[in-house]
């Protein structure tokens, strides 16, 4: 019976950070896109959004940040269990006198008196919340950072579009213009492109069809 509720809980904390994981990259993903959709005026319920898409959107851009949050935490733990906290231990070693300026500092950032097990309960319960709440403010920094990444991309395409440059975005040609629209997004249903001359967003729907020519990469 207990082997059976551990393998449960481990089914479980797997589950949970899977849906903690998924949760993380469909909101990254949303948040880049609605700082672009922001930026160029788009409507994300006209175009039929697919929530796969933002998905693997958030998995594109979250990784490299992820990693590098990874990398810095597991060098800070590696730094103190095998730098600070030997040096730490060796000083405190090194004689009898250390050893009680040590205890004397410990009794000035945490009294003398002993916790009962209420207190400890109480300050455990304090250190998760605090610590959640550092997590969650890490989160909502790095959401906002991807919605201003969004509205950077934004803008860099409208700059190079009323300059007149070539950018890296597909030109269609929709049914019905004469003129080469730049395509700014695709949704379930719809497309979105910007007519470079009149600058104004033009919605036509996925399966009326449009043509484009793939140019090579090096006469963009």
């Amino acid at each position: 019976m207990i082997e059976g509720l551990g393998v449960f809980r481990k089914v479980f904390d797997g589950a949970l950070c899977l849906a903690l994981l998924t949760g993380l990259l469909f909101c990254a993903g949303t948040a880049k896109r609605h700082g672009y959709f922001l930026t160029l005026s788009l409507d994300s319920d006209v175009l039929g959004v697919e929530s796969a898409a933002v998905l693997y959107s958030g998995l594109i851009i979250s990784y490299v940040p992820v990693f590098i949050f990874a990398l810095v935490g597991c060098c800070l733990v590696f730094l103190y269990a095998y730098v600070v906290l030997p040096a730490y231990v060796d000083y405190a070693r090194a004689s009898f006198v250390r050893k009680r300026k040590i205890a004397r500092l410990k009794k000035r950032c945490f009294g003398k008196r002993k916790d009962s097990l209420a207190e400890k309960k109480a300050k455990g319960l304090a250190i998760r919340l605090a610590g959640f709440l550092v997590m969650l403010l890490i989160l909502l920094f790095f959401l906002a950072a991807m919605e201003k990444d969004g509205k950077r991309q934004a803008l860099e395409l409208l700059s190079m579009i009323e300059r007149g440059e070539p950018t890296d975005r597909v030109m269609v040609m929709i049914p019905g213009w004469d003129i080469g629209h730049v395509l700014l997004a695709c949704g379930a249903r719809n497309c979105a492109a910007l007519n470079p001359l009149t600058m104004g967003v033009n919605y036509f729907p996925q399966d009326q069809g449009f043509s484009y020519v793939l140019e090579p990469r090096s006469q963009r």
